[in-house]
This record gives structure tokens, C-alpha cells and sequence, in this order.
């Protein structure tokens, strides 16, 4: 239920509570728990849902017989309604006969003989059947209760002729004419405690007296407390709390949100020793529901932090000298009024203000006192608290505003109702009430007016939801022809916000469009992304709307040309955005320029599945199917199908007569390790080529094949240069690369290590320049080997080349990328005699060479080296014969070489 009307929440209810703790003339033992209670149960009361007004809260002295009379007197022409009445403090029962039950005030005289100033316990209730309340509710914790004499409160109906009453009477005495029993180092009544739980956990305004009963009276047998004594005429369910979620109050000029006040109530009642924490966005309406929630005559006291706070400023001494200052307690200390009354509540708003380490000692400082305190905050700052603390704190979220309470706030906090719709505020704001009172700011005020405007913002609404974003305004206005004001009044209500990359909305504008099932335009979203490309070619954001645009609304012709730059723009990066990127292209049945570039990109980050089924569509253009056949020979090299690239490639040169083929045959062999075949085809396609680019990359590949096994090193150095300035001519990076890096590879391989860095730091520069992770990988790789050698295991250049190589992603990486780069860390391995790393790489590394005259070397050699490290003499000898074998094979005079170093290198220092 929810009501704006301005009847009190609970219809006439009075609330009496007494709670007497100390008497004057010492003639009881004083009872700390007694005030505690009351002011307990006045709160709950209260934040249930009674205005304070009609709340009558009298503790110790102020609790004299003249008072309550007073009060009684006060409701004697009060029709309606409900009376609640509880008392906390001594109560005594006289040896009289019949005995009679007495409750003891703060200034009763009690002897053998006379009892002054106390109060009967059946004239009270004679009295509170003498007053017109529908529902009457006596609630008594206090030793030695017990009623004689029981008028029927619904007498008075039949005397005056109504036969059909609905009137009724619960009376709950705490232990009967047993002893009643307090916590005196917590400070609480067991029964009273008990009550206010079972009442906390009901949700509903009612609850069933049977329910509550059983529910108070488990708990107290569970402590092995005496039953609370129960009088009951009438009153089948116990409606203690507000039926109402919110109501304004005309006075202040503030919504009062029960379902809110209410949960805080009982999250107070339920965890005692405990901090609550409130928590919610900027302009929730934090500040404004603890104000509600104020009551200084209930003890309940607001604070909030300063505006400004230093690293020096002290929270715990702020908060107590400003509690200290608002109490009688001004000019002692916290402890003593900690002590005397620790029924306060202290609400502390701001505490964002704080930094981590000020909170954290604020939380430990608070929670060692008996004094309830709850911290408001946003909820970004609850990530602040320190795991040992969070456990002692109870957080509470404060919702935005419901659609009828941000109904009530526009209707009520406005000189003026506003003309525009309700429910699109609400959804504006996401119910937030402070955005609510901007966005009513910039609205029209006359209905016309905002009937259009309203038309307008929808429209504006829908282009954000098609586009997501955008970057150009002009261009965005004119692509969904949208008027200039629509776009403003977002921004000024703070759904749209200025980044650096371009104008982003709040969250809450696509579940506004969702709700209001706009339809997205996406042929007007691709129209926007189209031209913003063409203004900001490399704009990232710009790039990935695009994709995500072409993935929703299905592959366009037109954009073809401009989703080629975005997969480039977007390139390495966002590997699992253009992995999906594949999608666009799933209902079309030919290959595009675009699809085929996407599936060159997606070969080299490893996606060879995805790549594939982008290379096997239908085209008509020789330009396309030959790229497509390279892609398909990268992924079947890649995948170490090497057999099958060779067939392939064969098929493609007898098919077409064009030396690529052969080239990528010849690099096929070279990765191999058959020489003299790749030799063959390198030749072949130097002396039949016009290619320029081909040509620079095969005359690399022909001298690296002989240079880099240690065959006329001089003549492979001349012509790997020539081969690097042809290519540097042409722009070819890629070729001139791989001439820096096989020569930087050919002279530290011949021990020219000064060189060697010269040439590899050249090849690193490219690779760098091109961000290609293949060449990175390649030039690091050659570079720990020189480090390796020249500087030492151990070195700082090892070690952070070993770093980067160790943790690279293995899956973009081709077959023989991946063994070269395990044989090289497990070289390093070796080198620093840690067996332990080098055994487990090593078995896998082992059937990925073994395909390879080259490469399966240098994995015998360490196998070898393993093999002594062990101990395992026979063993090493053998993998080394085998290694030297394969060398001698291959005439590979540098690998021979490097393996006599290196068991050399193992024997010196007992590797």
C-alpha cells in the first residue's frame, strides 16, 4: 500500500511508553535496561510508522502518576483508533488477599506496610477500558504481574446498544507473578526483546497474535525464562506497523518512506552490537530519509561530516564532541554518556568524505560502544572497509524512488504540478529524486509543448539506443534528424555525459528504450558509424559500433570498405570482438574484402577455425581466391600440416604458372629442415619472378638457407643486405624484417655477438612499428639466445626477455614459432641447471619437432644436456649422437658448432 493523504500513518494511534531504570529513594535496585527498552520500543514505535507526535515517551522522573493521568485524561474524548501502552521497570505483587499487582515508579514508597506513588495494575487497565480506542495493546515487563480484576472493553458497546463490538484487549505481562529477567551487560529486557524480534521479522502490517505468541515464547523457553501471562479479549491479529510504504508530511515538506524506515528498524532490533550501513547512489534521497528518520525527542540523533576533511581530521572525536554538544552531557565525556544512556541512536551522513584508513578506525572505534550508530554512505565506499570489519556491519541499499513515491515528491515538493508524464520522469531518473527535480527544471511547462517534446525525446531516445554512442553531434543530429533541444535537455538531466572518446548516456536510457520498446534504427546507426568513419578513420569506439551495428542488423555492401579500416583500427587487441565479427558474414554466401581481412587477422591471433570458415565462400576475383589460398597454406603450416601445404602449393603453381606458390613451398621445406628442396624453390622463383616484393623475400630466404647453417657466411651477409635494402626500398616491412632478424640469427650463431645486436635491434624497431606479435616473438627469441651467450644466464636481459617469452599466448602462435620459442626457454633452463622446468617442456616440445630436420637439433641437443644433469650418462650420449646425426645430415656447421659450445658450457660448470 502507498497513500499521499494526510491522515496519520496509523490512524489515531497513541503510544505511552515508560521506562523507569532509577528510583529515587533506593528502595528497588536500579534496572539499566528498563530505560533502554522504552526508548527501544518508543524508536520502533516510531520508525513503524507512529508520527512522533503521537508518541508519549516517559522515562525515570518523568514518569509520575499526575503525568500518566494527564495523559489519560488527555484521550478520554478521542474516538477510534489505538492505544498501545508499555512499561518497563519494577513491579511487585502484594501478600495481601486477595494479592494485588503494583508497577513501581521513580518516586514510589514501598514498604510492608504502604505502597505511595505506584501505580495499580488493574486501575490502568480499568482506565484504558474506559477510553474509546477500538484496539488496546498493555505490554508490561516487570516482575510479579498478574490482573484481578478484567473488564470487558467491549461492554460499554452493549450498554449503549451495540451488540456487535470490535473493540478488543491484549494485555502481555512478561513473566506473570514469576521474576522477570534483563541483560545488565547488554542492557536489554529478555522479554522486550524477544517482542520487538518477533514483531521485527513479521513483513506485513499484521501478524496473527497466535504467531507472535508462539514466536516470543519459543525463544524465551530456548533461554529457559519464564512465559510471558497473556489476557486476551478480541484481538486476533497484532498490527504494530504502518500499513503504508510512504507519506508526506505537510509540515516538513518531506516523504516519510516507511518500507525503508521500517527495515532499518528492525535490522537495529535483530543485530545488536552491530554498525548499519546505509548505502546508495549520489541523490537517492540518502540525507533527506535520515532527517526523516531523526528524532531528538526519541533520542535519535542526525550528524553529518564536514564538507572538507584532512588526512589529520579525527571522525570518532567529531562525532562524540558533536553527540556531547546535543546531549546533557556537554562537558563530559563519551564514556559516561555512553554508559548512563545507550539507547541513542547516532545516524552519520557523508562518511564517503572519509578515506579508507579514517573509516576503518571509525568503525573499530564505534563498535566497542554501546551506542548504535548507522553510517551513511554511497555505495562505492563500502568497498573501503577492511574484511574484518565488514563482518560486524549490516548493510542496508536505499532504492531509488518508486513510481508513486516520485509521483507524490513532483506533486508536493514543486510551487507548480508539472505538465509532463509522470512515468517518464521516473523513468528519466531511474527514480533518483534529485535528477527528478532537474529534469522537471528543463521540462515544458504547457501540455502541448510537452506532448511534442515528448515525441521528440523518444526519437532522441531511440537514436542513442540504435547507436549506443556517439562522437560527432552534428553528424548524429543530421543522420536521425533530431531536433538540437532533445539532445541538450539529455545532457542537462545527465543522461548523456562528455567523455574524451565521445557523448556516452546513463545506463538507465537503454532500459528506458527497452521498456518502451523503441525500435532501434540500425540502417540509420550504420549511416552514422559509416560517416564517423570517414571523419575519425581510427577512432576505436567508432570502430567497434560499427561491428557491433553490422552484427545486429546483417553484412552491408556499403560498408564493406569501412569494416576493413575498423578490423585493422581494432587489430590485435580486441581479439574476441573481431573473433565475433565473423557473424556479419554467416548469411552471405561470397567472400568480400572485408571477410577476407578479418580472416587474415584472426590467422595471425591463432583463430584458425573461425579463419577458415571465412576463406571457403564463393568469389569472382582472381585478387581474392589467391589471398585466400595463402590464408589457407598460413593455417595449415601453422597447424603443422606441412604435407598438405606442399601438395597445395603445388596445385595452386601448376593451376596458375605464379612463383608464390613455390616460394610458400620453399618455406615450407625451410621449415622442415630439407634443404636442398627449399633451395630449389627459392632459386627457382630468383631467376623466374618480376615480383620486386617476391623477389626481395626470396633472395632472404635463399641466402638464410645456407648462412644460417654456417655455409659462406660472407656471400649470405651480402646478399641478406641486399635483400634488406631492396625490400626497405619497395616499403615491403615485413621482408625487410625478416632480413634483420636472419642475419641478427646467422651472426650470433657465428659468434659475432655485437653485430648480431645491431641487425636484431633493427628487426625489433619493425616489429615494434608494425605491432606484428609474430615478429616480436621471432626477434625476442634471437635476442635471448644472444643475451644468452654474450651476457650470461643470469643476466638482467635474460631475465626479462625469458619473462615476456614465458608468458605469451601460445594459441595465435604456428607450430614452428611455438617449438622454437619452448626450445629457446628451455635452453635457458639449462643453462641455469633447473631440470625441474626444462623436463616437463621438453615432452612437449618432442613430437613437435620431430617432423622437422632442423628444428628436432637443438631439442636432441637439449635432451642431451637434460640427460647429463640427471646423471643419465648413456642417455645423453645417445640424444647427442642423434642430434650431431641430424646436423651432419643437414651440413648445419653452426649447429654442430653450438652444441660443442654448449657441452662444453655444461661440463665447465657442472651443469
Amino acid at each position: 500500500m502507498s497513500s499521499s493523504s494526510q491522515e496519520p500513518p496509523m490512524n489515531h494511534t497513541i503510544v505511552i511508553v515508560i521506562g523507569i531504570s532509577h528510583y529515587a529513594l533506593n528502595a528497588l535496585p536500579a534496572l539499566p535496561a528498563a530505560q533502554s527498552d522504552a526508548v527501544l520500543f518508543a524508536q520502533s514505535m516510531r520508525n513503524w510508522g507512529v508520527p512522533d507526535n503521537q508518541i508519549f515517551l516517559l522515562l525515570n522522573e518523568q514518569a509520575t502518576i499526575a503525568a500518566i493521568q494527564t495523559l489519560f485524561d488527555k484521550f478520554a474524548k478521542l474516538e477510534a483508533g489505538k492505544l498501545i501502552f508499555y512499561f518497563c521497570g519494577h513491579g511487585f505483587r502484594t501478600s495481601d488477599f486477595p494479592p494485588k499487582s503494583y508497577l513501581a515508579l521513580h518516586n514510589s514508597v514501598i514498604s510492608k506496610t504502604k505502597y505511595e506513588n505506584v501505580l495499580d495494575v488493574d486501575d490502568i487497565i480499568s482506565q484504558i477500558n474506559k477510553l474509546d480506542f477500538v484496539e488496546n495493546y498493555i505490554l508490561m515487563d516487570a516482575c510479579h504481574l498478574r490482573a484481578n480484576a478484567f473488564l470487558n472493553p467491549r461492554l460499554s458497546d452493549e450498554i449503549s446498544g451495540k451488540k456487535i463490538s470490535d473493540r478488543s484487549l491484549l494485555c502481555l505481562f512478561s513473566s506473570g507473578i514469576q521474576e522477570s529477567f534483563e541483560s545488565e551487560t547488554k542492557q536489554y529486557g529478555y522479554f522486550t526483546d524477544c517482542l520487538l524480534q518477533a514483531a521485527a521479522k513479521v513483513d506485513q502490517a499484521q501478524c496473527l497474535l497466535s504467531e507472535l505468541i508462539y514466536s516470543v515464547n519459543n525463544e524465551l523457553k530456548a533461554q529457559s525464562l519464564p512465559l510471558p501471562e497473556t489476557f486476551n479479549i478480541g484481538c486476533e491479529v497484532v498490527s504494530f506497523k504502518t500499513p503504508l510504504d510512504f507519506q508526506f508530511d505537510e509540515e516538513k515538506r518531506i516523504i516519510y518512506r516507511y518500507h525503508i524506515m521500517k527495515q532499518i528498524q528492525n535490522t537495529l532490533i535483530c543485530n545488536r552490537g552491530k554498525l548499519i550501513l546505509l548505502a546508495g547512489e549520489p541523490g537517492v534521497g540518502k540525507s533527506t530519509l535520515c532527517k526523516a528518520f531523526e528524532s531528538e525527542k526519541l533520542k535519535i540523533l542526525y550528524l553529518s561530516l564536514p564538507t572538507s576533511i584532512e588526512k589529520t581530521f579525527n571522525p570518532f572525536h567529531h562525532i562524540v564532541n558533536s553527540v556531547l554538544q546535543r546531549t546533557r552531557f556537554q562537558g563530559k565525556t563519551f564514556h559516561e554518556f555512553d554508559r548512563a544512556e545507550p539507547y541513542y541512536i547516532i545516524i552519520i551522513d557523508h562518511v564517503e568524505r572519509l578515506n579508507a584508513t579514517q573509516l576503518n578506525d571509525l568503525g573499530k572505534q564505534l563498535l566497542q560502544a554501546k551506542t548504535r550508530f548507522i553510517l551513511v554512505t554511497t555505495s562505492e565506499s563500502m568497498n573501503q572497509l577492511a574484511s574484518p570489519l565488514k563482518e560486524m556491519i549490516c548493510y542496508l541499499t536505499i532504492p531509488h524512488f518508486s513510481l508513486s513515491e516520485g509521483k507524490v515528491f513532483l506533486q508536493k515538493c514543486f510551487s507548480f504540478t508539472p505538465k509532463c508524464d509522470h512515468e517518464l520522469i521516473h523513468k528519466l531518473s531511474r527514480g533518483n529524486p534529485l535528477k527528478m527535480k532537474k529534469i522537471v527544471s528543463f521540462s515544458p511547462s504547457e501540455k502541448k509543448e510537452n506532448d511534442n517534446f515528448k515525441t521528440e525525446l523518444l526519437k532522441t531516445l531511440a537514436a542513442i539506443y540504435s547507436c549506443g554512442f556517439y562522437i560527432n553531434e552534428i553528424a548524429f543530429i543530421e543522420t536521425f534528424d533530431l531536433q538540437e533541444k532533445s539532445v541538450a535537455y539529455l545532457k542537462e538531466i545527465g543522461l548523456l555525459f562528455q567523455l574524451k572518446e565521445g557523448v556516452f548516456p546513463d545506463p538507465i536510457v537503454f532500459d528506458i528504450a527497452e521498456n518502451e520498446q523503441i525500435e532501434p534504427s540500425f540502417q540509420k546507426a550504420l549511416q552514422y558509424w559509416i560517416m564517423q568513419l570517414n571523419l575519425l578513420p581510427h577512432h576505436r569506439k567508432a570502430a567497434k559500433s560499427l561491428i557491433v551495428t553490422l552484427m545486429f542488423c546483417g553484412y552491408e555492401q556499403k560498408a564493406d570498405p569501412y569494416l576493413q579500416r575498423a578490423y585493422r583500427v581494432l587489430f590485435p587487441d580486441e581479439k574476441e570482438l573481431l573473433v565475433n565479427a565473423a557473424e556479419i558474414f554467416l548469411n552471405i554466401s561470397y567472400m568480400t574484402e572485408a571477410s577476407l581481412t578479418l580472416a587474415e587477422l584472426l590467422i595471425e591471433l591463432g583463430e584458425f577455425n573461425t579463419a577458415s570458415g571465412l576463406l571457403h565462400k564463393q568469389t569472382h576475383s582472381e585478387a581474392l581466391f589467391h589471398r585466400a589460398r595463402l590464408c589457407e597454406l598460413e593455417i595449415l603450416n601453422s597447424l603443422g600440416h606441412f604435407q598438405k601445404s606442399i601438395a597445395l602449393s603445388l596445385r595452386l603453381f601448376q593451376n596458375t604458372k605464379e612463383c608464390k606458390w613455390i616460394f610458400h613451398r620453399g618455406l615450407t621445406h625451410f621449415a622442415l629442415g630439407n634443404w636442398p628442396e627449399a633451395i630449389g624453390d627459392f632459386t627457382f622463383v630468383y631467376n623466374n619472378t618480376k615480383d620486386k616484393c617476391l623477389l626481395g623475400r626470396t633472395l632472404c630466404m635463399l641466402s638464410t638457407s645456407t648462412g644460417i647453417r654456417g655455409i659462406d657466411i660472407k656471400m649470405a651477409q651480402k646478399q641478406l643486405e641486399a635483400a634488406i635494402r631492396l625490400s626497405s626500398h619497395i616499403k615491403d616491412m615485413a621482408g625487410a624484417w625478416a632480413g634483420w632478424n636472419n642475419l641478427g640469427e646467422m651472426l650470433w650463431k657465428s659468434g659475432d655477438y655485437a653485430a648480431a645486436t645491431f641487425y636484431l635491434e633493427k628487426a625489433l624497431e619493425i616489429a615494434d612499428s608494425t605491432n606484428n606479435i609474430h615478429m616480436k616473438l621471432e626477434t625476442s627469441r634471437n635476442l635471448l639466445h644472444l643475451y644468452l651467450r654474450s651476457k650470461g644466464p643470469f643476466s638482467s636481459e635474460v631475465e626479462t626477455l625469458l619473462a615476456q617469452v614465458e608468458h605469451v599466448d601460445e594459441k595465435p602462435l604456428k607450430r614452428f614459432e611455438r617449438m622454437q620459442i619452448l626450445n629457446a626457454i628451455v635452453t635457458v633452463y639449462l643453462f641455469r641447471g633447473d631440470s625441474k622446468k626444462a623436463f616437463p617442456l621438453l615432452k612437449t616440445i618432442l613430437p613437435l619437432t620431430r617432423a622437422s630436420n632442423e628444428y628436432h637439433i637443438y631439442t636432441l641437443s637439449n635432451l642431451s644436456h637434460l640427460a647429463n644433469q640427471l646423471h643419465l650418462k648413456d642417455k645423453a650420449q645417445s640424444f647427442l649422437n642423434q642430434a650431431l646425426k641430424l646436423a651432419e645430415k643437414g651440413d648445419n656447421r653452426f649447429a654442430i658448432c653450438q652444441i660443442q659450445k654448449e657441452q662444453n658450457y655444461y661440463f665447465k660448470y657442472g651443469g
